[in-house]
């Protein structure tokens, strides 16, 4: 990958950190509860350029573009990486990161990335696919579900010494729920 190219993805990123997830934890008066500049923190740990670099690079990780026209809105990760214990389906692979511009939101786009997501998952040899997601996120809660994720449980995870849960979802590959997603895929 050519460093223009990583530049527009972590740019892209940032641009996603500040449309989404801000907007999300004010939502839910985060603010209250902990400074926002820990999140940009924590967002600044992950975007280091050698780790996001490493993480393209990654043969056990699959990043996935979004576009609506020419217009980069979205992206998702799915990788090789040991599952929490209420994950106890065989050869797990998680979905790492799924989100959209708030502007590509509601436009019919996600369900495709989503088909791609489970497509990698399959070719990294998965069996299933699981996520984590923020317990007080209840559109991305929303359309996992609809996508035939199923909750298995939960884990906590710690923002600038705040704990926080996130619920467990798990999607078996290769099953009428996995399809089920993928049939929402309109045709181009």
């Amino acid at each position: 990958m050519d460093q223009a190219t990583h530049n527009r993805i972590v740019s892209f990123i940032w641009g996603i950190a500040d449309d989404v997830l801000r907007d999300l934890f004010r939502r839910a008066k985060y603010p209250d509860v902990i400074l926002p500049m820990c999140v940009i923190h924590r967002l600044d740990a992950v975007l280091e350029p050698t780790k996001a670099t490493a993480e393209l690079k990654d043969g056990d990780v699959t990043t996935l573009l979004a576009f609506q026209g020419a217009e980069l809105v979205g992206f998702a990760q799915v990788q090789l990486k040991a599952a929490p214990s209420c994950v106890t389906s065989e050869r797990p692979i998680e979905l790492h990161r799924f989100y959209f511009l708030k502007s590509a939101q509601g436009q019919g786009l996600a369900a495709p990335l989503m088909h791609s997501a489970l497509e990698a998952a399959r070719e990294l040899g998965g069996l299933c696919i699981w996520l984590g997601v923020w317990e007080r996120n209840p559109r991305a809660i929303a359309f996992y579900l609809k996508s035939g994720f199923v909750k298995t449980g939960s884990h906590a995870f710690i923002v600038g010494g705040d704990r926080q849960t996130d619920f467990v979802f798990v999607c078996l590959l290769g099953t009428e729920v996995a399809r089920a997603a993928s049939e929402e895929v309109p045709s181009k």
